[in-house]
């Protein structure tokens, strides 16, 4: 885990100008991990852990709100919106995303894209 946190910090480092970050990777590819340390270097005191059934998860720092989302058990773009989702990404406010294809066609702002791959037990990321 702590070999991500270099991830981590360049990731916050981009995240001046863009405050969606969209994380891609295959199943156990370590997004929650990599969330959870970006969570620890923004300040958030809470444990973090996947959101997977409750889709989104709000953590509280000094600055304000950081929103973790785990769309893998969403299937329609309906579900988004039932959910408020437009409103949490026109917050200002940090929204990391997991699994984030379903919500492409919702995200106004520009996004940092981070993609992680893991191949013979070697982890590479690439941040876009």
């Amino acid at each position: 885990m702590e070999e991500m946190r270099p991830v981590a910090r360049e990731i916050i480092s981009r995240m001046k100008e863009r405050h969606i970050v969209l994380l891609e990777g295959e199943m156990g590819s370590g997004k929650t991990t990599l969330v959870s340390l970006i969570m620890q270097e923004m300040g958030v005191k809470s444990d973090v852990s996947s959101p997977t059934y409750s889709i989104v998860q709000e953590y509280e720092r000094a600055q304000g709100p950081v929103f973790h989302f785990d769309l893998y058990r969403i299937e329609k773009k309906e579900e988004l919106l039932d959910l408020g989702f437009e409103e949490y990404l026109d917050s200002g406010f940090p929204c990391l995303i997991e699994w984030p294809s379903l919500a492409r066609g919702l995200i106004d702002s520009p996004a940092l894209e981070v993609h992680i791959q893991v191949t013979d037990q070697l982890r590479s990321v690439r941040i876009e």
